[in-house]
This record gives structure tokens, C-alpha cells and sequence, in this order.
């Protein structure tokens, strides 16, 4: 019998380096330029898992933090990885927007 995939919700749009620079959550899915390549860790080779993104957009945009509540809130994932939260202005903003559907999801 075929095994169900795993639903995994990328968050990104966390990095100092602003919303668009998504080189970790690249990385993270096996797809650095310049670097062997491995999609199939995630799904793109037959892995267990079918991956979507969101993009937190440093918390500047309203309609992106409410995309992200969507998709904590839906109940579709098995895993959630937040990608780059390396801004500390942008780290508070995603404590206090997405901290207690993250405690609630866990």
C-alpha cells in the first residue's frame, strides 16, 4: 500500500536579510545554486513529504500574517519549519502574531 505524504508548512520571509531572501528555506529544500542538488529529501524525488510555503514578509504586510494564521490554523500539516528567523524586530513580530497558534499547533 502506497503511504500518504506528509503535509510540511515552510514559513520564510523571516530572514535579516528582508522577506525575499529565501536562500535558507532553498537550502532547507536541497536547492543552493551551485551545490548538488536533493529535492528528494522533501518529496520532489518520491520523499514522504509534499511541502508549502508562506512567507511571514517580516511582518510588514497584513495580508501575509494572516496567510500564515491560515495555514497554522488549517490543520492540513504534520510539521511546520520556520526558516531564517534571524531579525530580531522581525523574531518579536513572529512571537507575538504566530506564537500561540505555533504552541497550539505543537
Amino acid at each position: 500500500a502506497m503511504q500518504a505524504r506528509r503535509r510540511t508548512l515552510l514559513i520564510e520571509g523571516l530572514s535579516c536579510l528582508g522577506p525575499d531572501t529565501n536562500w535558507f528555506s532553498e537550502a532547507v529544500l536541497g536547492r543552493m545554486p551551485g551545490r548538488q542538488q536533493n529535492p528528494s529529501l522533501w518529496g520532489g524525488g518520491g520523499g514522504s513529504y509534499t511541502v508549502s510555503r508562506v512567507n511571514f514578509r517580516g511582518g510588514e504586510d497584513p495580508a501575509a500574517t494572516e496567510a500564515c494564521k491560515r495555514e497554522l490554523a488549517s490543520g492540513t500539516f504534520a510539521s511546520v519549519v520556520v526558516c531564517d528567523l534571524s531579525d530580531d524586530e522581525t523574531m518579536t513580530k513572529f512571537e507575538e502574531s504566530l506564537g500561540p497558534l505555533l504552541q497550539q499547533f505543537v
